[in-house]
């Protein structure tokens, strides 16, 4: 019996992109498919185009729901989605993302195959606003675990995901006090059993501009010591821990220098291995030639 995939479009204020995301859903060649979308309080003309493809999302899908309701957050809006949804599998994506056309197929052969997979992933076209290519990410095409997504030891492109809805719904949702998501809901799916793995075709389009929440900031750094004390009991929580002050480092470089310089030390301080990194030279040649290095990050080049 072909399983029915949800996916899963949260909307707020991306009228300029969402009909590209709808349209790439209607494109998919993988046919049992429920779409849900849920606008979550757009003030841009979001609901106006959504409304547009109505008909064509009632006469392809196998189910179409379209809500709009007053602004409750991101996680809030996929908790709503994930109750009411009907697929075996769920599938996330943003409203400014674009799905390849085999990409839901792709990803249920896996799953079907794979019992043990919780969660599958894929490689990414990353692009700019107006659709230029910027880089091609392929999948790893590894198997990751829990003490891999803890100890940030995994690529995994989280754009891309397609999980198992009763693993989702087990782990009980997502948080809606957290902002990165997407970690959260790795370790919790991971935590007890199973693996997350990346394909390694590039089914789906990342789309990066400045509104994107990805971008680097002390926010986030915050979020993640906050989601990995959640994990406090598990046995790779220290190094966990320090795995995280490694990221923050190199992830600073750009605006607190000192923090970065500070961690970085203080990794190498308790094991010398982060001293051989690749990453560690990267961070120090950024410390010593920062305009060099901030060029090329935010021109691409």
């Amino acid at each position: 019996m072909t399983k029915l995939v949800t996916i899963i479009i949260p909307s707020y204020n991306h009228s300029r992109y969402i009909g590209k995301t709808i349209k790439s859903v209607l494109l998919q060649t993988y046919t049992e498919i429920e779409l849900i979308i849920i606008d979550d309080g757009s003030i841009d003309n979001s609901i106006a185009v959504i409304n547009s493809y109505e008909s064509e999302c009632q006469s392809k899908l196998k189910k179409y729901t379209f809500i709009h309701r007053n602004n409750k957050g991101l996680c809030a809006t996929l908790n709503e989605a994930i109750k009411i949804s009907s697929g075996e599998y769920i599938s996330i994506i943003a409203s400014d993302d674009v799905m390849k056309k085999d990409k839901t197929l792709a990803q249920v052969n896996y799953l079907n195959s794979n019992i043990e997979c919780v969660g599958v992933f894929s490689g990414a076209d990353v692009i700019k606003e107006n659709g230029e290519l910027l880089v091609i990410r392929n999948g790893s095409n590894k198997k990751y675990y829990f003490k891999d997504i803890i100890t940030n030891n995994y690529q995994l492109f989280s754009p891309s995901a397609m999980y198992r809805s009763l693993k989702i719904k087990e782990a009980g949702l997502y948080r809606t006090d957290i902002l990165l998501e997407d970690w959260y809901m790795n370790l919790k799916l991971t935590e007890k059993t199973g693996y997350l793995i990346a394909l390694p075709d590039v089914l789906i389009c990342y789309r990066r501009h400045s509104s994107n929440t990805s971008l680097l900031s002390p926010r986030l750094h915050q979020d993640r010591k906050k989601i990995l004390d959640l994990f406090a009991n598990s046995i790779y929580y220290d190094h966990a821990k320090l795995e995280l002050k490694y990221t923050i480092a190199y992830e600073s470089v750009t605006f607190n220098k000192i923090k970065t310089l500070k961690y970085l030390l203080y990794c190498i301080f308790k094991n010398k291995k982060f001293a051989l990194r690749r990453q560690t030279l990267v961070t120090i040649a950024k410390l010593f030639f920062p305009k060099k290095y901030l060029n090329k990050r935010l021109t691409g080049k």
